[in-house]
């Protein structure tokens, strides 16, 4: 797998999944990761997101964070 090291900083109380997608120069997706994210406010972590060892990560141009 490869993983995608996400620092997020709380400003009130989260707990939500978090989807990370890959996209190419094209911008059509070629990666997809969710994890749950739980954090207390004013915390503050690294979250790491593991793709698919399939996904070639050399043509990542962008990555999208959404709910």
């Amino acid at each position: 797998t490869c993983a995608l090291p996400i620092y997020f900083i709380a400003s009130q109380n989260v707990s939500n999944t978090v989807v990370v997608r890959a996209l190419n120069a094209e911008g059509t997706e070629i990666g997809r990761a969710r994890k749950l994210v739980v954090l207390e406010k004013a915390d503050a972590k690294y979250v790491p997101f593991e793709f698919d060892e399939e996904m070639d990560t050399a043509m990542v141009k962008k990555y999208e964070i959404g709910l």
